[in-house]
């Protein structure tokens, strides 16, 4: 609103010095109320967009003690977040990365991957990762 304070005193200011025609006052006018519009979809747009990462973050991140996406920042959630990409994607990239280096010394003491992880082949990936994460936090 105090946009619009500022406006109207400059207009206000320019119609008693009468600096301008009302066709130039009525332009800028028109100009600054297209600048809002514009300010405000931006707005409703950065809104939108976060309400849809809220809802991926607390459904992804939410099961591994993080705090939900409206705890992380009042002002900008996804400032705070993103300092989070490097470690969700090296947990993605665990498997591929990590997951040989941590088999090779498991089996150099003598013990089966097997037998520690207790691997199904009727488990889901989603309980297989679940559990490969929490013998790997353990360590």
């Amino acid at each position: 609103m105090d946009y619009f304070k500022n406006d109207l005193a400059s207009i206000h200011d320019d119609l008693v010095n009468k600096k301008y025609s009302v066709e130039e006052l009525t332009k800028s006018t028109f100009d600054n109320i297209k600048k809002v519009d514009k300010e405000i979809e931006a707005f409703l747009k950065l809104d939108e967009e976060r309400a849809k990462c809220e809802i991926y973050w607390n459904d992804l991140m939410g099961k591994y003690e993080v705090p939900a996406f409206c705890e992380l920042d009042k002002e900008a959630p996804e400032r705070i977040a993103a300092n989070y990409i490097p470690l969700i994607q090296r947990y993605l990239d665990w498997y591929k990365n990590e997951y040989q280096v941590l088999k090779n010394k498991v089996e150099a003491v003598g013990l089966s991957c097997n037998d520690i992880f207790q691997y199904n082949a009727l488990d889901s990936e989603i309980k297989e990762t679940d559990l490969f994460f929490c013998i790997y936090k353990s360590m």
